[in-house]
């Protein structure tokens, strides 16, 4: 087996790149004016070999994502990049050039970018940018290519500095033919960290106008990430949720599922007692044994709150066992 140390923490990596693209927050991951992270180009199985590269990005600020897609219409994949940073920060794109280099160009020069999804929003055929904002200025904004490597901001919902944005997904939940906002807040590692009856899961219906209304909330203590999929087989979207700051009362609230009931009614689900998994804080989707359903791997924290010390598993993974069912009109 080969094994190679790495430039940092590894917190992202776009397997639809070719090559493929490895972030790098940097040193760790903790609250820094750290300039260490850095993007790589690379695939999986060759991990071994950064000893021997370089970086194409270096001296990054906390980098928390890059993705490869074309923003400016020429034929060629830049790269999309989102820097947390600290009191610095920025998300920015890199134009690429036939000789292989790049040129950086900002969209937002503000730290406490937590995630961007690339969709085409008016169906114009140009790669436009959602992106949630945490820090100072929490929000969800809207990059709109103009074309020819131009955008055109928009902050289409606001929330107060202390919500602790976390994860947002851009999703037709009530399947009406237009996009809606899934989002969470409940990062509680900041300078209030206590119990915040705001924090949870939202859901925000689109419009025609792209607009959005506040439409469903369910409080969550910490609510870290959330999926929505059709997870119970019948035709309609569930959620699944991690938590990692529960509540000491409530260490259940670190996974919950949402069983979709129609007319944004749920029914609410946990792990069982004896399940060791505390703080959520990463959850991925996919159909890991290929029975055509959808699984989930949870992510552990790196400690856990039980005061016995016992060591808890870093992942987990949820095999779906639902059967085919079909909801009556």
């Amino acid at each position: 087996m080969k094994s190679s140390k790495l430039p940092g923490t590894l917190v992202d990596m776009d397997l639809s790149a070719r090559p493929n693209l490895a972030t790098f927050i940097g040193e760790n991951y903790m609250a820094s004016q750290s300039s260490g992270g850095c993007v790589y180009e690379l695939s999986p199985a060759a991990l071994h070999q950064l000893s021997g590269r370089k970086p194409i990005f270096p001296s990054l600020s906390r980098p928390v994502k890059s993705l490869k897609a074309d923003l400016n219409g020429d034929g060629l994949k830049d790269i999309l990049i989102g820097e947390f940073g600290r009191f610095t920060g920025q998300l920015s794109w890199a134009q690429a050039s036939k000789n292989g280099t790049y040129k950086k160009h900002i969209l937002r020069p503000v730290p406490g970018i937590i995630d961007f999804m690339i969709t085409d929003v008016n169906g114009d055929n140009k790669a436009d940018i959602y992106a949630l904002f945490a820090q100072g200025d929490e929000g969800i904004f809207l990059f709109r290519n103009l074309g020819n490597g131009k955008f055109d901001t928009e902050k289409v919902l606001s929330f107060p500095p202390v919500y602790g944005s976390s994860s947002f997904e851009l999703v037709d939940f009530n399947q009406d033919g237009f996009k809606d906002l899934l989002y969470t807040c409940g990062d509680n590692a900041d300078l209030s960290p206590v119990l915040k009856p705001y924090h949870g899961i939202y859901i925000f219906f689109g419009d025609e106008k792209g607009k959005f209304r506040k439409s469903f909330f369910y409080p969550m203590n910490g609510c870290y990430k959330a999926i929505a999929r059709d997870f119970d087989l019948d035709g309609d979207l569930d959620i699944a949720s991690i938590s990692a700051f529960p509540a000491a009362s409530s260490p259940w609230e670190a996974f919950i599922y949402l069983q979709n009931q129609g007319n944004l009614s749920f029914k609410g689900f946990t792990l069982a007692k004896n399940v060791p998994f505390q703080k959520g804080l990463t959850m991925d989707s996919g159909d890991f044994n290929g029975d055509g359903k959808i699984d989930l791997l949870l992510g552990n924290k790196y400690y856990s709150s039980d005061k016995t010390g016992k060591s808890q598993p870093l992942f987990m993974l949820l095999r779906n066992t639902s059967s085919v069912s079909k909801k009556t009109k």
